[in-house]
C-alpha cells in the first residue's frame, strides 16, 4: 500500500489536551474507540487562540 503523504482530516475520530516541552515537542497517545488497524491517520494541533497546524504526516494503524 503506497504512503500518502499528508491526510484529508476527512473523519475527525476525537481530541486531547497535552502540554509540550520548551521545544514544542510532545508525545502522547489516543485511544479512539475504533479498530484503525490497517488505517492511515494524521493529527493537527490547536493553541490556546484556536489557529491551527498542518496536518501531520500520515502514520499507518499497525
Amino acid at each position: 500500500m503506497r504512503r500518502p503523504e499528508y491526510g484529508e482530516a476527512q473523519y475527525p475520530l476525537g481530541s486531547t489536551r497535552v502540554t509540550t516541552d520548551a521545544m514544542g515537542s510532545v508525545a502522547f497517545a489516543v485511544v479512539a474507540g475504533l479498530d484503525l488497524r490497517g488505517y492511515w491517520v494524521t493529527a493537527s494541533a490547536t493553541n490556546p487562540n484556536g489557529s491551527t497546524s498542518e496536518l501531520s504526516a500520515c502514520q499507518l494503524v499497525p
